[in-house]
């Protein structure tokens, strides 16, 4: 086949495009090349009932206790017992107690935090060191359901909040001692139930953290350091209370999420600042960052259908922007933002009802998926390994699952940047190709012969034949030979019969 400078510019033409779109797909997929990521478990390990996953007090990766060979990962408060675990999720340390939350704090003011267990029988708080050694016990009124360190005074010692069954808050300083208690909330226990317990900054430049209470029943509350309150409001059936600083003034706005899908966020002095709708109850809430910049935050809420949207606030506009939003199919009943390759972007984990841990990008790609199994998944944790790496934990049923994610980034000299350029260039050439290389006219086809050329060539076929015989055989031959030929008619193709139609297509029988 004859190569023409048209061939070769429209082969250009098509590896230009062709790098052109993989360029673009590739670039929207990675945000900047052809890197690709992984997320994938590491290990499982039979760790039943666990309620809560904390990182390990004041423990840096590669650093080793005095007491012991092995680095401790994480701290890990079952209904049954208290665990603290290793790289490869096997027991350091063990303390068996009934429980019903757990926590972890500084509580002394020394940089390390303690770790706060909820007991029964008696109810009780319990304080302990990352040895699991009791450094002190506080007695409650009944069981706690939710625990929340916060340091009331901003003096680097923090006290604890508990909430129990009937709906009570009962505080107790970093020494152990009961220092307030507030009243149930309003209603029934069903409507006294705490569903939401975290701690509010009131303001840029103060240290002190003030916690934040919200009931089922719908009633919400800041209470100040000595329990009274400071500000409050109720909305209708109450699924959910977080705080956060969307704004980046310093002071934590309430995020509030309802039954009838609306998220309300509010100043922490209570004043309404806007709302939005998920279409569905609200499950879950938790604040991340999505585009690096930490002036502001994102909200990721997660809903009880299954739905999962990722939002931005808009300063001055009611209406929030709605970066990307998935569809799961369970329940969400866990949410986590860890920056997980530390590129200053959260990595966002979701866990369901079903036992099934799923995480995404910060733009909403999703890397990978975790079949937990078991139940309920309930808490997601992201703990430094020994190694550097930032290992991700979570707990459904009796499995505790620790998981990686492994990211291959682009070659060294691959840019986006160059790739469109070079895809750009060689457009550019083989279209200044087409232009100065046009493609030469076809020739013309033959004409059909009419009857005297095919005459003509007849007779000229005779005269071939007569000669080659002369050159062989005898003059007599020869003449007798051309007789013959003279004397036989000329043959003419006969024309070709027009194909004959299909037959008609079978009839069926009605």
């Amino acid at each position: 086949m004859k190569v023409t400078w048209r061939r070769l510019a429209l082969t250009a033409v098509v590896l230009a495009a062709a790098l052109l779109i993989s360029g673009g797909f590739v670039a929207e997929r990675s945000g900047a090349g052809p890197e690709r990521s992984r997320f994938e478990r590491i290990y499982a390990r039979d760790v039943p009932d666990v309620l809560t996953i904390e990182k390990p007090a004041g423990l840096r990766p590669g650093e080793r206790p005095a007491d012991d060979a092995r680095i401790p990962l994480a701290v890990v408060v079952t209904k049954s017992r208290v665990w603290v675990l290793d790289d490869e999720g096997e027991g350091l340390r063990k303390l068996d107690v009934a429980a019903t939350a757990g926590a972890a704090g500084d509580v002394d003011g020394d940089g390390r935090d303690e770790i706060l267990v909820a007991a029964t029988l008696p109810a009780r708080v319990i304080a302990l060191d990352t040895a699991l050694r009791p450094l002190w016990q506080a007695p409650l009124d009944a069981p706690a359901r939710r625990m929340l360190p916060a340091d009331f005074e901003g003096d680097g010692r923090r006290e604890v909040v508990v909430a129990d069954a009937a709906g009570r808050l009962t505080a107790i300083s970093a020494g152990g001692q009961r220092l307030w208690q507030t009243d149930p909330a309003p209603g029934g226990a069903a409507e006294q139930e705490a569903r939401g317990l975290d701690d509010v900054r009131p303001g840029q430049g103060r240290k002190e953290r003030l916690p934040a209470v919200g009931h089922r029943g719908g009633t919400f509350a800041v209470l100040r350091g000595d329990g009274t309150v400071a500000a409050g409001g109720s909305v209708s059936e109450l699924r959910r209370l977080r705080t956060a600083d969307l704004d980046g003034d310093g002071a934590s706005e309430l995020l509030i999420g309802d039954d009838g899908g609306s998220l309300r966020v509010m100043t922490a002095d209570g004043a309404a600042s806007w709302s939005w709708g998920l279409g569905e109850a609200v499950g879950e809430i938790r604040a991340f960052e999505h585009d690096g910049d930490p002036a502001a935050a994102e909200v990721v809420i997660g809903g009880k259908g299954g739905a999962l949207k990722a939002i931005r606030p808009q300063r001055g506009i009611a209406l929030p922007e709605t970066l990307w939003d998935a569809t799961l199919d369970r329940k969400i009943t866990a949410l986590a933002a860890i920056d997980v390759d530390g590129d200053g972007r959260d990595e966002l984990f979701a866990g369901t009802e079903a036992g099934l841990l799923v995480a995404f990008r910060a733009d909403g790609v999703e890397l990978g998926r975790s079949e937990l199994g078991g139940g309920e998944l309930q808490s997601i944790r992201g703990v430094a390994a020994s190694d550097g790496r930032m290992l991700v934990l979570a707990a459904a049923g009796r499995t505790l699952a620790a998981h990686a994610l492994h990211r291959r980034p682009a070659p060294g000299w691959y840019r986006a940047g160059l790739a469109f350029g070079l895809a750009a260039f060689v457009l550019l050439l083989a279209l200044v190709a087409v232009a100065r290389f046009p493609v030469a006219a076809a020739p013309a086809p033959a004409p059909t012969p009419g009857p005297e050329e095919l005459a003509a060539r007849a007779r000229a076929e005779r005269e071939a034949r007569i000669a080659r015989l002369a050159a062989h055989v005898a003059p007599e031959r020869v003449r007798e030979r051309r007789a013959q030929i003279e004397a036989a008619p000329v043959r003419r193709p006969a024309p070709t019969a027009p194909p004959a139609p299909p037959p008609p297509p079978p009839r069926r029988n009605s």
